[in-house]
């Protein structure tokens, strides 16, 4: 009898009926409706003896589907400086394609990296060209040590 892999282990659960999955932080798992008290026990004992191994597949997992939203943005890599996302797959690789060098050469080349190493480049709102401190948008909350100070 060969030893179940942690992605079998995952896979096992789903077809149970069983969603796991990475949520701001937290590995949710969603039991099924209607499934047998005693398998639900057995299934949640079997992922959590695993909790490691299981977090980090669903955290790639979410790391992946994420990153199809932004396929074609522009990105910082470490050790490549600017270039574009191009692809990403379920594992969490993420395929980026330097920038063109100051020639105008274009490289054909990608590099596979991990979300660790990259900042996605998205325009947003112009920064404040003030360099006043802005107003808080609420009066700070009184706590216990602010009547010591």
């Amino acid at each position: 009898m060969s030893k179940e892999t942690t992605q079998e282990l995952l896979e096992r659960a789903e077809r149970y009926g069983f969603e796991v999955f990475y949520d701001s932080g937290f590995v949710v798992v969603r039991r099924p409706e209607t499934c047998d008290p005693e398998r639900t026990r057995n299934m949640v004992e079997e992922l959590g003896a695993r909790i490691g191994d299981v977090r980090r597949l669903v955290l790639l997992r979410a790391v992946a589907a994420r990153a199809k939203d932004f396929v074609g943005q522009e990105v910082w890599a470490e050790e490549m400086g600017i270039g574009r996302l191009t692809d990403s797959d379920n594992t969490g690789n993420l395929a980026v394609k330097p920038r063109e060098n100051q020639n105008g050469f274009h490289s054909s080349s990608h590099y596979s990296y991990s979300a660790e190493h990259l900042l996605v480049l998205t325009d947003g709102c112009k920064a404040s060209t003030s360099l006043e401190p802005q107003p808080p948008l609420r009066e700070p909350r009184k706590t216990l040590f602010s009547r010591w100070s």
